[in-house]
Order: C-alpha cells, then sequence, then structure tokens
C-alpha cells in the first residue's frame, strides 16, 4: 500500500510540475537552453578552482535570468523567478538567525 500511495503522489507531482513549477521562469528553445547551461557550467568551472562558494541552483537560475533579459521577456504577475528572488533574500537572514539561535540555546 505504501509503494502504490507514493507512486500515484509522484505521478500527480509530475503532472502539476510543468503548469506550476519549473516552467514558468522562462520558456526555453534549444538554443536558449545550450546557452543557459554553458553559462552556468562556465561559472562554475571558473569559482571552483578559486575557492568560491557557488551554488549551482542559483547560477542556474541566474544564467536563465539572463537568457530572459536578453529575449526581452516581461515578468509575469504570478512569476516563478520572483519567488526564487525573495527566497534569496530571505536565506542569509533567517540562516543567520537559526544559526545564532542555535549557538545560543546549546551554550
Amino acid at each position: 500500500m505504501k509503494n502504490s500511495s507514493t507512486a500515484a503522489c509522484l505521478a500527480k507531482t509530475l503532472r502539476t510540475l510543468p503548469t506550476h513549477g519549473l516552467f514558468k521562469v522562462v520558456p526555453l528553445d534549444a538554443s536558449s537552453g545550450l546557452v543557459a547551461n554553458v553559462g552556468a557550467s562556465v561559472l562554475v568551472l571558473i569559482a571552483s578552482p578559486l575557492g568560491l562558494p557557488v551554488s549551482t541552483t542559483h547560477v542556474s537560475t541566474s544564467a536563465l535570468l539572463g537568457v530572459r533579459w536578453v529575449d526581452k521577456i516581461r515578468p509575469k504577475h504570478a512569476d516563478a523567478l520572483r519567488l526564487v528572488l525573495y527566497g534569496w533574500l530571505m536565506t542569509l537572514p533567517v540562516a543567520a538567525a537559526m544559526a545564532a539561535l542555535s549557538s545560543w540555546l546549546l551554550q
């Protein structure tokens, strides 16, 4: 029973993802997708030997943002990229607060 409910949940997620998930950031054709992936890969390959801590998720999303700017795609009202940017802005202060609280509680 457990496997069938997991499979049903996964199937529902996969049906929902194209309309509510990743595809709302930017529509891509083959050349735009290649440019975004190559740009992200080059940045990670440059940052790694320098010891710079880069997130591949942030780099890939930034590459998609670059494609969007070049293609002059206007954001929609309920835009997935806006949510990603808000998430980035919240990550640092929330992580810092959680670390401070954890440190204070453990002392």
